[in-house]
């Protein structure tokens, strides 16, 4: 599977674009699927907030791969137990529908959105995706650290595609 490298204009780009449909909604509670969905999550609890401050956050800690290979059975290894009235879950990509899947059965919530920023799929329709992408494509994120990246020419440790993540030397 050849790799996709996300630039922090795409992934910006492809969060606005999600931003309107969400904002006509009345969520109250934004649920991030980790580790992929942390960042669209954080972003998110600011873009929505009605009061200048933030949405509240709570998180899904869920392995459905081992590195890059799909695992059999999705595993919750964290999910907030509170009951929510209206609740965003948000990862960074959809290909299975796995993952959100498990998530949605093991919460309770009166009513339930989910905001994916790359879908591999048109699927399922009320879903809101920023981006539909090819399904043969490994989406690397920007704030993502990979091990055959570059290493930083600051520091001389593994870095992003972007950045330092120790120490935030931007390499683009």
């Amino acid at each position: 599977m050849s790799k996709r490298f996300i630039s922090w204009k795409e992934y910006q780009e492809t969060i606005y674009s999600i931003l309107p449909t969400l904002k006509s909604m009345d969520i109250n509670c934004i649920l991030a699927i980790g580790t992929g969905g942390f960042t669209p999550a954080q972003h998110l609890s600011y873009l929505l907030s009605k009061n200048n401050d933030h949405l509240p956050m709570e998180v899904a800690m869920v392995n459905h791969y081992s590195g890059d290979q799909l695992m059999e059975n999705v595993h919750i290894k964290y999910l907030s137990q509170n009951k929510f009235d209206t609740v965003l879950i948000v990862d960074d990509v959809y290909e299975t529908g796995d993952t959100i899947r498990e998530v949605i059965r093991n919460i309770e919530a009166n009513y339930i959105e989910v905001a994916v920023l790359f879908g591999k799929t048109k699927e399922p329709t009320y879903f809101h995706f920023g981006k539909i992408c090819s399904s043969k494509e490994w989406l690397v994120m920007p704030w993502e650290v990979q091990s055959d990246n570059p290493p930083c020419c600051k520091c001389g440790k593994e870095a992003s595609v972007y950045y330092c993540p120790r120490c935030f030397y931007e390499i683009i």
